[in-house]
């Protein structure tokens, strides 16, 4: 296991604030992001075996929009294919992979992004992850500015998995190998956005729970939230 640690916390569990409150959670998180564009998110990592905690977390599968480039010729350039889904890839220059289970094993299908892979979302979320082979950076960005960022990957491994939570939400984001000349995708999995029944913002709840990411920080010594 890539042995890299940033200076977020690994990735700990909070059962309770699984399913509806979760959702209102990342609902509160959008409505306040521009009143704190200008902090760090703290961000929350899962890796490889922290897989369905990320679902867990997230809401379940039933929250996450996954996409996965099976539904395109090999050698497709990816630019606004999947708007309707809510993201955008914007570099222009990203193709899908095709007919190589090895190296993508999640369905024989990826994403190959000549470079990185800028991704815009038509509504800032607060959740992203990826399978991938190799290494993989998130720079997660609120109206251009940075907000928060995370290194994940494996040396020799195709079957990586990659997922952040963010106390801070973005509405765009750029996948890049750290170690390497480009960043290539098997799948992109991020959050459908709540509906208006979720708009009411629970701010208590995301002070709560930012309260205990802060003391379980202190007492794992994982260090400082970004």
């Amino acid at each position: 296991m890539c042995r890299y640690r940033s200076s977020v916390k690994s990735h700990q569990r909070y059962p309770q604030w699984r399913g509806g409150a979760q959702i209102c959670l990342t609902t509160a998180i959008v409505v306040i992001a521009a009143m704190t564009s200008s902090a760090r998110a703290g961000i929350t990592r899962y890796e490889n075996t922290d897989r369905d905690a990320w679902f867990d977390d997230v809401g379940g599968a039933s929250a996450v929009i996954t996409i996965g480039f099976s539904d395109f010729a090999d050698n497709t350039f990816i630019t606004d294919q999947y708007q309707h889904l809510g993201v955008t890839f914007t570099d222009g220059n990203d193709i899908t992979a095709g007919f190589a289970p090895s190296s993508w094993p999640q369905d024989g299908w990826g994403l190959d992004g000549n470079g990185d892979i800028d991704l815009m979302f038509d509504a800032p979320r607060t959740f992203i992850a990826v399978d991938f082979p190799g290494f993989i950076r998130f720079e997660l960005f609120l109206e251009g500015e940075l907000v928060g960022d995370a290194l994940f990957g494996e040396s020799g491994r195709h079957d990586n998995f990659a997922g952040v939570t963010s106390t801070i939400a973005f509405d765009s984001a750029v996948l890049s190998n750290f170690a390497g000349p480009q960043a290539n995708i098997d799948d992109l999995h991020f959050t459908r956005i709540p509906g208006p029944s979720g708009l009411i913002v629970l701010s208590g709840v995301l002070f709560a729970r930012s309260r205990v990411r802060r003391r379980d920080a202190h007492v794992s010594g994982y260090g400082r939230e970004l």
